[in-house]
């Protein structure tokens, strides 16, 4: 469903690749191709990366290693996408126009992809997703905006009046094929509360499986559970109500 105004901030697919298969060389083939569709502010990092993820019954060990990371803007900086090894992210930021140019801009970056090489090792998919939205002190009640003691939110929350943490998760990506997670955030500012909620639905893709069909699946899960943790002042009182 779409809002008239959505609590969406910022939505990002990670790619992830297999091993080797987006190593930094090939970085100064895909950045020209990124830029031939106005992302052309391009910034050069080296920041600390996880690497070589090795899963040990249900503990996974993880190894750091320094390796460069390009980001690619556009001119109003709403649009990023990121590079490092084996991993592509494709960010929408800043005020949410919609699924659908959240698929064109991903679309285009796969397109530029596959002219470069037309099998794309891809072993894993991430959608993520940020909302955030503020509410008055006074008279505040959690339950209002959070659908407390529904199908994700614990019911022991449903008198809380104060700053608070939820993180829920389920899943280990490699061991069981997907990772799911949900987090939010109450802080309470001078005058408002402040919430924040993230999600992350991964899922490891099959040999055969399309990506952007895996990418649909993801959003649908995403949209399920955003309309799960919602109640209806949220959706009309904080975003408007439908379109």
């Amino acid at each position: 469903m779409n809002y008239k105004k959505p609590t969406l901030v910022e939505i990002y697919t990670e790619l992830f690749f297999s091993r080797e298969f987006l190593t930094p060389e090939k970085f100064f083939d895909i950045v020209p191709k990124i830029k031939e569709i106005g992302m052309g502010t391009v910034e050069v990092g080296q920041p600390l990366m996880v690497r070589g993820e090795t899963i040990k019954g249900d503990n996974i060990e993880q190894q750091i290693a320094p390796t460069p990371r390009v980001r690619c803007w556009n001119s109003d900086k709403s649009q990023l996408v990121q590079l490092s090894q084996d991993l592509l992210v494709v960010n929408l930021v800043g005020n949410y126009p919609g699924w659908e140019e959240y698929r064109s801009l991903f679309d285009s970056i796969l397109d530029k992809l596959r002219a470069l090489s037309p099998t794309l090792k891809v072993k894993a998919l991430a959608l993520h997703t940020i909302d955030k939205f503020s509410r008055p002190q006074k008279d505040f009640e959690l339950s209002d905006y959070l659908n407390v003691g529904g199908p994700l939110i614990p019911s022991w929350y449903k008198s809380a009046k104060t700053p608070l943490d939820i993180t829920l998760g389920k899943g280990f990506l490699e061991a069981d094929g997907f990772n799911e997670q949900f987090r939010c955030s109450l802080r309470r500012g001078p005058e408002n509360f402040d919430l924040k909620a993230t999600t992350a639905f991964k899922k490891m893709i099959s040999s055969g499986e399309e990506i952007t069909t895996v990418l649909e699946d993801l959003h649908a899960d995403s949209t399920r559970c955003f309309e799960s943790w919602i109640t209806d002042k949220t959706r009309g009182e904080v975003m408007g109500g439908a379109e």
